[in-house]
């Protein structure tokens, strides 16, 4: 299968990429609507008086970056599609998208520390469980970040040769 141009793997990307992000946006509007049809307390209840409401909360703030982040996917195989493959805007968009990745993890990785769990009538299990994938959630989001940042910094080495290329004759 082709790389770039039309019925490539990036337009096929592209497009999983755009469901995914109206997806997102159609999820962070429907949860909260849905939310208020169990009583008009029950979201301020969900998010303020239940445990882990915390973590709703740091979903919805992270919900931010990642839809940023998924922005800039949709851009890097826009121009990838269109033949673009070694460009600056590329580069740029790594570096965004590395920042994001970044924040989302470190936003997780807040969490764990702030969701008052000792105070819950949850099993030790639970709580266990919880921070574990809490954490790794962190981790996983962090060195996807820094994946993406020493990408840029291959890509902009790509570019960098590219352009020397294109002035020998």
């Amino acid at each position: 299968m082709k790389t770039t141009g039309k019925k490539s793997l990036a337009s096929i990307i592209k497009i999983f990429l755009i469901i995914l992000f109206i997806l997102c946006i159609a999820s962070m509007i429907v949860v909260p609507i849905f939310a208020q049809r169990n009583g008009e307390d029950f979201l301020r209840q969900m998010l303020f008086e239940q445990p882990l409401g915390v973590t709703v909360i740091f979903i919805y703030i992270s919900s931010i970056p990642a839809l940023i982040m998924l922005y800039e996917f949709i851009k890097i195989f826009s121009s990838i599609e269109k033949g673009e493959v070694f460009t600056r805007k590329i580069e740029i968009r790594f570096l965004f998208s590395s920042i994001c990745s970044i924040i989302i993890g470190i936003i997780y990785g807040i969490n764990v520390f702030v969701v008052p769990l000792g105070e819950t009538n949850f099993e030790y299990a639970s709580i266990v469980v919880y921070l574990f994938f809490s954490i790794i959630t962190a981790m996983i989001f962090l060195i996807f970040g820094i994946g993406l940042l020493v990408l840029r910094e291959i890509y902009k080495t790509a570019i960098s040769n590219k352009e020397e290329n294109d002035l020998t004759i």
